[in-house]
């Protein structure tokens, strides 16, 4: 499996190839095709672990929104479909635990003074092989 940093390494390459590609217009070479000016990176956010070891990032890895963690090595620690939610934030809460705040829109019944809200949640993920069990619901 290919690094997240050679990934990185080569998107910024192929951005750097096409600043320099118009020079090539003047000469008569045929530009891009005009898709690829629409293309969107692949890459939206990041953190940085408390220590610099660890980072995790939401990006595109084989064309599915995930959550992806890699030590400084790029060795996979964790990897997670993050589908379509609105990632708001990400977070470290010390070296084992990765946050990943998301926000819906809700529509909200009669005696509201709006039709809908926003409303955020801030979701753990244990990355030292503890399993996420949510609080009891208050009684």
């Amino acid at each position: 499996m290919m690094g997240i940093y050679a990934k990185l390494g080569r998107l910024l390459l192929a951005v750097v190839a096409m600043a320099g590609a118009d020079r090539g217009w003047a000469a008569g070479a045929a530009p891009p095709p005009l898709s690829l000016y629409g293309k969107l990176p692949g890459f939206e956010r990041a953190a940085i672990s408390p220590s610099g070891d660890r980072i995790a990032m939401v990006a595109l890895h084989d064309n599915e929104r995930r959550l992806i963690v890699v030590d400084r090595n790029n060795k996979l620690l964790s990897i997670q479909n993050v589908g379509n939610i609105k990632v708001r934030g990400l977070y470290w809460a010390g070296e084992d635990r990765v946050l990943l705040r998301r926000s819906e829109t809700q529509s909200l019944g009669i005696g509201f003074t709006a039709d809908k809200a926003e409303f955020s949640a801030m979701i753990v993920i244990p990355l030292n092989g503890e399993k996420h069990n949510p609080p009891d619901p208050a009684p």
